[in-house]
């Protein structure tokens, strides 16, 4: 493995077979954490497009109302499709470079949709498929947090952000 900075004056000295092997295990553990920040990402832009796609289908489809307060229900029911796919997409969008704020704004938002959902009516297919996404986003969240701890003992070790992400 290549020498690493001791000093930033530019000393080297090679890592020592424990420092070598500590540093291993931080690449593994960045890999990992970078294996479920996109899982929550793609979970995030499926959501954006399901989203998008109920949009389509409440604008295009939703034929002639019979009076304002259907007209009014329609639109909400749009506008907020519309709202959530958006917001759904740029939080997939943004996730590879501030995963904490995005993956918590997904996973708030989407809570908070599986509560109301749930409450509203329960079906065992749609709480199972909830849960799934709620565990996929909680678990790119917590590893996204983890992240910082894993660029911090990098850089005490004198490894650089680019070598512990690098293939």
């Amino acid at each position: 493995m290549d020498d690493h900075n001791i000093i930033d004056r530019g000393f080297h000295r090679p890592r020592t077979e424990a420092e070598e092997s500590e540093f291993q295990l931080l690449k593994l553990d960045a890999a990992n954490a970078v294996f479920h920040i996109r899982n929550a990402r793609i979970t995030l832009f499926v959501l954006a497009a399901i989203w998008g796609i109920i949009a389509a289908a409440t604008l295009f489809t939703g034929g002639e109302a019979k009076n304002e307060i259907e007209s009014a229900f329609n639109n909400a029911i749009s506008f907020t499709a519309i709202f959530l796919s958006v917001v759904f997409g740029i939080s997939a969008w943004l996730a590879r470079k501030k995963p904490v704020v995005c993956l918590t704004v997904g996973l708030v938002l989407f809570a908070l949709l599986f509560v109301v959902n749930t409450l509203q009516s329960f079906s065992i297919l749609g709480f199972l498929l909830g849960a799934v996404v709620v565990y996929l986003l909680l678990q790119g969240f917590m590893h996204a947090l983890k992240i910082k701890t894993i660029i911090q003992a990098a850089n005490t070790m004198g490894a650089t952000e680019a070598e512990i992400f690098e293939v």
